[in-house]
């Protein structure tokens, strides 16, 4: 703007007040006489723009489910008067992305000033799948694999991975006993970066020892209605028991019940396989112990219902079949010349039945098996006494004689000299 004054010649020139302009500083006057000369004067004035000020929102990272960092800036140029407004539209719940981070005025008062926005970047969350470990015992049924989870955000779950793992082991319940990775892999997640950890299956030996002084077993102390009986071992003694065939723990008799019968097809089947074998697993139902090289009494309390008898079989021979129509108690006498597993299982008179279910209680044809003892030692003979009903032919060290020759013999619990 212009302006013109009237100063009378030779008088005094005094220059205005500096004036102001918004963005820019007075830079002065141009040259001014001290007294007005005798012609027009003109005077003029500069300004100068007024620094510029940069303001630059700080970027940031941070994982999925965290809150927003304390946004800051920076400023450049000018001295900043004022303070800029900062916002974000990202929250907790927002996924992996960028977003901006918005820079404004706020209460900044400089004239020539610039914004730059900045950019908040989520990345994906960090999380752990870990694979459950397991211990069973050989010829179990392999578990449900199942997984742990570390991480999550939001209180999210496993349902929100797009995939869902996969879990897996190379080992099979018939495996060899020993330790097995569990393998877990394949899951996706849009906000989660995912990492694994391995589980290990542990598989157990099915064992057990032959017994080796004189021992009583009582059913009632060694299980339950509610123990698993099938592929166990409790104290040394092997069980394959099946709820599902009906067979278990009665507790009114305190007995073990066994409705299901094993026939002789089924024993050779399993002839020198190992308690924990599929091949017992599969075609045995009954009761196994072992016992060490010499001679011994095997005495079974027992009581037998209907067609079906209690077999005691010593290692892979013959079985001595049992009936007790009453409760009582019968003497299998042995001598083997290494350790043997005995078989107590159940079978009909004739031999051969198809599987019963009577779940767990005592049916029309049932073995109740109360408890067993092994006496180490002895010759044997007295244990011949059990099978006086069956006419069968023994010889003086409890074998059974299917044709006899000359000799001393135990027929139907007496000795009898065939000549």
């Amino acid at each position: 703007a212009y302006k013109t004054y009237d100063v009378e010649f030779g008088a005094t020139i005094t220059p205005e007040v500096e004036p102001t302009k918004e963005g820019y500083t007075f830079s002065g006057w141009s040259e001014i006489p001290e007294t007005m000369p005798a012609h027009d004067v003109t005077v003029t004035g500069s300004f100068t723009i007024v620094d510029p000020v940069t303001i630059t929102a700080k970027s940031y990272s941070r994982k999925y489910g965290e809150e927003n960092p304390n946004f800051e800036y920076t400023s450049e140029g000018a001295t900043l008067i004022g303070t800029p407004g900062i916002t974000c539209d990202a929250t907790v719940m927002s996924p992996v992305g960028e977003y901006p981070i918005i820079i404004s005025k706020g209460t900044v008062t400089n004239y020539n000033d610039h914004y730059i926005n900045g950019v908040l970047t989520i990345t994906k969350a960090p999380l752990t799948i870990t694979a459950k470990s397991y211990t069973i015992k050989q010829g179990d049924e392999m578990p449900t694999f199942e997984a742990e989870y570390s991480g999550f955000k939001n209180n999210e779950t496993n349902s929100v991975l797009t995939t869902q793992p996969t879990i897996t082991t190379t080992a099979t319940s018939a495996g060899e006993p020993g330790t097995y990775d569990i393998v877990v892999s394949g899951a996706s997640a849009t906000n989660y970066e995912i990492s694994y950890v391995k589980g290990m299956l542990t598989i157990e030996a099915v064992e057990i020892t032959p017994i080796t002084e004189t021992e009583e077993t009582s059913i009632s102390e060694q299980i339950t209605a509610d123990t698993d009986l099938e592929n166990a071992v409790i104290d040394n003694t092997y069980y394959n028991v099946k709820a599902a065939n009906g067979d278990g723990y009665n507790a009114t008799e305190q007995a073990l019940v066994l409705n299901s019968t094993t026939t002789s097809e089924q024993m050779t089947a399993i002839q020198n396989a190992e308690v924990g074998d599929a091949a017992i697993r599969e075609n045995y139902s009954g009761v196994i112990f072992e016992i060490p090289a010499g001679q011994g009494t095997v005495t079974v309390d027992t009581k037998t219902i209907g067609t079906h008898v209690l077999n005691v079989q010593i290692g892979n021979g013959e079985p001595n079949k049992i009936t007790k129509s009453e409760r009582g108690t019968a003497d299998v006498s042995y001598d083997v010349s290494a350790s043997a597993y005995v078989y107590l299982y159940a079978s009909t008179s004739g031999g051969s039945e198809t599987r019963l279910n009577r779940g767990g209680t005592a049916s029309a044809n049932s073995v109740l098996l109360y408890g067993y003892k092994v006496t180490i030692g002895g010759t044997g003979i007295n244990a011949i006494r059990m099978e006086a009903e069956n006419g069968k032919v023994f010889d003086l060290n409890g074998h059974h004689v299917k044709t006899p020759g000359k000799g001393v013999y135990i027929i139907n619990g007496r000795k009898v000299a065939i000549k």
